[in-house]
């Protein structure tokens, strides 16, 4: 936890508004050649990282039901899919400005500004 700590804390002093996605319960049970299992309900770490999340005032949702807010609350929406195909429909309908992640998976899914890490 303080590793995540410590990287959330420098994000909160960027000039930037990040915005978190996690997988839910209609992720694929293959993801990049490896089994994952299937969804299952969030780790007691992923409740925490979510906890420190909404303390720093980051906002997130889980993919997995049809729950709409507001990209400028902390609401939680979900719907169904992977974070990555998520991530992708926000930024090319213009909701995100862009998709921070290790994986091209965004691009496949139609993003058009993906940033590696």
């Amino acid at each position: 936890m303080p590793t995540i700590f410590c990287r959330l804390s420098t994000i909160s002093r960027m000039l930037l508004h990040p915005y978190f996605v996690f997988d839910g319960p209609d992720c694929p049970q293959i993801k990049r050649g490896k089994d994952v299992l299937g969804w299952s309900p969030p780790s007691l770490l992923v409740q925490r990282f979510q906890e420190l999340l909404m303390a720093f005032g980051f906002g997130w949702h889980v993919v997995g039901c049809s729950l709409w807010i507001s990209l400028n609350t902390n609401a939680i929406h979900q719907a169904p899919g992977e974070a990555e195909a998520e991530l992708s429909c926000l930024q090319s309908c213009g909701f995100i400005d862009a998709v921070v992640t290790p994986y091209n998976d965004t691009l496949l899914f139609g993003a058009t500004c993906v940033l590696h890490r």
